[in-house]
């Protein structure tokens, strides 16, 4: 991925971070918000007894509609949608303020203070995006404003300067801390998610090392080392358990002619294709290395008898006979030869002697025919 890729990447997972963010505490404030904007009725029935019960109703509809918002949240479409949402809702209870500030006294009452709680909840609720706040902000002046002039008795300039310097002042100060919280919490998020990366970056190159420090890179199965590492154990957990398993060890019938005659390319095409057979006729849990050169090791982690353990093997040799490989035009005859040994616990067995009895029976088979196999009793 390219660097840009990850930067775009990096602030989609934000994007998405935040929104979640943004409705979690939505859910926690709303409310809470509802819940005070409905118990300020009793200041209601102190500054405005007559039209306290007229308030309540707003505040009733107002906590309603808020409450309606609210539960649209809870919808998974709706989470891109975070920050409208909150807008929606304060803006409702600006509504319902600016309504309640015309119903009372206009410029008179000091109701816009309400403004600054709801200002301030936004602020709570999203911290991310300043370009809401603003807009928020000045639609919300004009809602208070719009009320406090068209208000039913004489217009308090004094009263309205103060109203606009206060919900202007809460609102740049809202509108620093929001654009500095957001610097700051991006770029802790983006330290978040490069380490995230780096650690999933060094995960898989620990992984690839891995399987390359085990892995034979033509044949693509165990190397000698790691072969070794399965071997013993193998041995110790047969020691322990007093189980038995056998050990075959094969190779290519005139694998140095093939290569002398042939080339390398091909060769190295021969001892592929008869890993790949091999493979493909031993049981997924056995485990199958390479030894060297083309000599390869089989572990049959089962302990067949010795007639299911030759069975097995005629399979293998007959497999590979039939590869039909072809080079220059012409089909090269592909064989192997098999020689397994068995482990039997209690008698001090160790890899070297077991390797070295399997060796022993493919050694006999080089010696007088070949494509053949030879089972230690």
């Amino acid at each position: 991925m390219t660097e840009t890729g990850k930067i775009t990447e990096i602030d989609n997972l934000y994007r998405d971070r935040i929104h979640g963010d943004i409705l979690i505490r939505l859910r926690v404030i709303a409310p809470l918000a509802i819940i005070l904007y409905v118990t300020f009725f009793a200041f209601d029935l102190i500054t405005f007894p007559s039209q306290a019960f007229s308030f309540l109703n707003i505040r009733i509809a107002v906590s309603f509609i808020a409450l309606v918002i609210l539960g649209i949240t809870f919808m998974p479409s709706m989470k891109r949608h975070a920050a409208w949402l909150a807008d929606i809702i304060g803006t409702v209870f600006i509504s319902g303020m600016a309504l309640m500030i015309f119903m009372s006294n206009g410029s008179g009452t000091r109701y816009y203070e309400g403004a600054n709680l709801v200002i301030l909840g936004l602020s709570v609720a999203n911290p991310f995006y300043l370009r809401h706040m603003i807009g928020c902000y000045l639609l919300w002046l004009i809602c208070v404003n719009g009320a406090m002039l068209a208000g039913p008795t004489h217009f308090n300039f004094l009263n309205f300067t103060f109203a606009d310097y206060f919900m202007g002042s809460t609102a740049l100060l809202v509108a620093i801390m929001t654009k500095f919280y957001k610097d700051q919490h991006y770029k802790a998020f983006v330290r978040q998610e490069q380490l995230k990366i780096n650690e999933q970056t060094l995960s898989t190159l620990y992984s690839r090392a891995d399987k390359l420090s085990k892995t034979d890179t033509l044949t693509e199965i165990n190397n000698r080392r790691h072969f070794f590492e399965i071997l013993n154990k193998k041995i110790s957990g047969c020691e322990k358990n007093r189980a038995s398993f056998y050990l075959i060890i094969f190779d290519v019938d005139h694998f140095k002619e093939i290569n002398d005659n042939y080339g390398h390319a091909f060769g190295d095409k021969v001892l592929v294709k008869v890993v790949e057979t091999v493979k493909n006729n031993i049981r997924s849990n056995d485990v199958i290395g390479r030894f060297g050169g083309d000599e390869f090791v089989i572990i049959f982690l089962d302990h067949p008898t010795k007639e299911a353990l030759s069975t097995r093997l005629i399979k293998i040799r007959d497999k590979v006979k039939t590869l039909g490989l072809t080079c220059q035009e012409k089909e090269i005859p592909v064989s192997v030869s098999i020689g397994a040994a068995k482990f039997v616990p209690g008698k001090g067995m160790t890899e070297e002697k077991l390797i070295e009895k399997a060796d022993s029976q493919l050694l006999q088979i080089k010696a007088t025919t070949r494509g053949e196999i030879s089972v230690d009793q």
